[in-house]
C-alpha cells in the first residue's frame, strides 16, 4: 500500500490491471529470401530432353538445381522422378533461371512438382532429392500414357487411339 504497510490478501479485495503501450515499429534492417517464386507452372513434351526455362525468383544464380518431384508431396520428403533423366536433378543452371536435364523424358504424362536447391558447402551439395527444400512450382509433361499395348491383323485398316 502506499503507506508501506501489509494489506490483507483476501481473495477478490483488490483488483489490479496491467496495462502496456504497444511498440512503435522500429526498422532494424531487411530481409531477402533468395529463390524462386513458388507457384510457377511450366510444360514439357514427353519423349524429349526436359528444359525448364524462365525460372522467376530473387537472386537466382548460376549453379542453382531444379527437382522434378511427385505431385502433391511436400519438397524435401518427394522423391526424384527418375525417368526424366539425370536421376530426377538437373544440371546446373547456366543462368539460374534456365535448366536442363540430361537424356529424355521417359515418362507418361503426367503434373509432377518442382523443387529448388541452392548448393552450400558444407551443407548440401544438391544431389539428393532431401536437399531440395522450396518448392518451385510445377512440370506438367504432355504425351501418350505408357505401356499400351494393340494389336492389328494383317491386311485389316487397324486404328490405334493413344491415350
Amino acid at each position: 500500500t502506499a503507506t508501506g504497510k501489509w494489506h490483507d490478501a483476501h481473495a477478490d479485495r483488490y483488483r489490479f490491471v496491467i496495462a502496456c503501450k504497444e511498440a512503435e515499429p522500429l526498422p532494424t534492417g531487411t530481409l531477402t529470401l533468395r529463390g524462386p517464386r513458388g507457384g510457377q507452372r511450366f510444360e514439357a513434351p514427353a519423349g524429349e530432353p526436359l528444359h525448364v526455362v524462365g525460372l522467376d525468383g530473387v537472386e537466382l544464380l548460376e549453379g542453382d538445381f531444379l527437382a522434378v518431384v511427385e505431385f502433391g508431396v511436400q519438397c524435401g520428403d518427394a522423391q526424384a522422378v527418375a525417368d526424366v533423366g539425370g536421376e530426377g536433378i538437373s544440371l546446373p543452371s547456366a543462368d539460374g533461371v534456365s535448366f536442363g536435364w540430361p537424356d529424355i523424358v521417359r515418362v507418361a504424362g503426367a503434373e509432377f512438382g518442382l523443387c529448388w536447391c541452392r548448393r552450400r558447402v558444407g551443407f548440401t551439395d544438391c544431389r539428393h532429392a532431401q536437399d531440395f527444400l522450396i518448392p518451385a512450382g510445377s512440370l506438367r509433361v504432355y504425351g501418350p500414357l505408357l505401356g499400351q499395348h494393340f494389336t492389328c491383323v494383317s491386311g485389316v485398316p487397324c486404328h490405334i487411339p493413344l491415350a
